[in-house]
């Protein structure tokens, strides 16, 4: 008896046993149902967060993409308007080159094309890379392979001044007259920089160098620039005006110029024109071209009287250019 009690205590310790562990189960299992229903929860709302964000962006990139369409569309209209504008203008300029065509002869447009280089430009103070008060002698040897010789720069009435003249090919003459020297380019020219009662004051300075004319005697400077006297076509202004331009050619391409007279019967260089346009530089007219001869520029100069381009022939030329500091 007292077995069959025992037994059935057992067995019921061991259904209790039983039931309590399945009840156990069953809570954990209905607290992990909770926590994953509370887990897909959260993460359904973070996805409709996320998709309410992601909405918002795709509005704002339309919007900007909405802006950015018009904004082409302005652009693209804008550019329609700048193409006929480019056209007119186009337009425009084909027409003005006609024009100019018409009315500028073809020697004339050479002229205007022609813009030499630095090493043969003529500035208000330079002629190429020879510049007033700067030194010559470098550039005469080692860059253009100048020859050069000692000889009088400007001469009026007998007085001179001291001078270089330099050339690709000078050719041994007594001639003085540095204007028609045979194979002359430039000269360079100097002023007096002292008078002298005794030539053996400077006599052993290699820098300086005494000249004797029939009026006057002077000290100059052998590798200083006062001056440039301009011979040789190769040298031109940017405009392309250099020796042999004609005086039309000067008058049209300067505008503002002036004619100047000097003492006619003493000075090769005494029909100076100026251009506002070149403070330094005088244009070298020759006497032969003056209407009526230097009889009537005398006459005319005498009385008091304007001189200008109707003064002289139409095919007058500049003859030499002078380059000096301008004042």
């Amino acid at each position: 008896m007292k077995n069959s009690i025992s037994i059935l205590l057992l067995t019921f310790c061991v259904f209790s046993l039983l039931a309590q562990s399945k009840n156990e189960r069953i809570n954990q299992l209905i607290n992990s149902n909770d926590s994953l229903k509370k887990i897909i929860l959260q993460d359904h709302h973070k996805y409709i967060v996320k998709t309410i964000e992601f909405e918002s962006t795709i509005d704002k990139l339309n919007e900007s993409n909405n802006l950015l369409q018009s904004e082409i569309k302005y652009l693209k209209s804008n550019l329609s308007i700048k193409n006929k504008e480019i056209i007119a203008i186009k337009d425009s300029t084909n027409k003005a080159n006609e024009y100019l065509k018409n009315i500028i002869n073809e020697k004339e447009i050479e002229i205007l094309k022609e813009k030499p280089d630095l090493d043969f430009l003529i500035t208000n103070n330079s002629v190429g890379l020879f510049r007033i008060g700067n030194s010559w002698q470098y550039y005469a040897k080692n860059y253009y392979r100048f020859n050069f010789k000692q000889t009088f720069g400007k001469c009026i009435d007998g007085a001179c001044d001291g001078g270089f003249i330099l050339g690709d090919n000078l050719k041994n003459t007594e001639n003085k007259n540095l204007e028609v020297e045979e194979g002359a380019l430039l000269t360079i020219g100097a002023s007096p920089f002292m008078s002298n009662n005794t030539k053996s004051n400077f006599n052993n300075n290699q820098n300086i160098f005494f000249i004797s004319s029939a009026n006057n005697d002077g000290w100059y400077w052998k590798d200083k620039t006062s001056y440039i006297i301009v011979h040789s076509d190769k040298f031109k202004t940017k405009e392309g005006i250099g020796v042999g331009s004609t005086l039309s050619e000067l008058k049209r391409l300067l505008v503002s110029t002036k004619i100047k007279i000097g003492w006619l019967r003493e000075d090769i260089n005494a029909i100076k024109v100026e251009a506002k346009a070149y403070p330094g530089i005088k244009f070298i007219i020759e006497y032969k071209d003056a209407i009526g001869g230097l009889d009537n520029l005398e006459s005319l100069d005498d009385n008091g009287l304007e001189i200008n381009e109707s003064n002289f022939n139409e095919n007058a030329r500049i003859a030499r250019i002078i380059v000096e500091e301008s004042k």
